[in-house]
């Protein structure tokens, strides 16, 4: 492997090196090794991910490095696909003894958040199908910075 990674994206050629990804895409932190900077361009490059477009994100807090695929890249990949068409998203409150879901992300001063949930429609052979999940912050929030804001 050449200390250039060269791939296409549906957003442009991208082109990285160790020293770039170590300088300019790393979250977090702690520093990356060498090994850790590879393995990101090798994964970015076999999922054809634009890390200049925040579509993923290498992250490092302690221990081992962390690829992060952002909303962006999935968002993108569900509009190129022709069976994608549309969702349906929104957060799920506590609203004084209530559980409410509702759309969009807007938190007013009387709930708090409890999760998030969506919807996706598509079509699977011939007709169109709908896939719900639901999910609770619990399981997302992390003692971390990025999660405390």
């Amino acid at each position: 492997m050449g200390d250039i990674v060269k791939y296409e994206t549906s957003l442009g050629e991208v082109q990285l090196n160790k020293e770039t990804v170590k300088r300019a895409l790393v979250r977090g932190n702690a520093q990356i090794t060498d090994q850790e900077a590879i393995l990101f361009m090798e994964l970015c490059r076999a999922q054809k991910l634009n890390p200049w477009t925040n579509e993923v994100y290498l992250i490092k807090y302690k221990d081992k490095a962390q690829m992060v695929v952002g909303y962006d890249a999935y968002k993108r990949r569900a509009d190129e696909n022709p069976e994608y068409l549309f969702k349906e998203s929104g957060i799920i409150v506590l609203r004084k003894d209530e559980i409410v879901k509702k759309e969009g992300a807007c938190l007013y001063p009387n709930e708090s958040l409890i999760g998030s949930w969506c919807r996706v429609h598509k079509i699977k052979n011939g007709r169109e199908v709908t896939t719900y999940k639901e999910c609770n912050m619990k399981e997302y929030a992390q003692d971390n910075s990025m999660w405390k804001s």
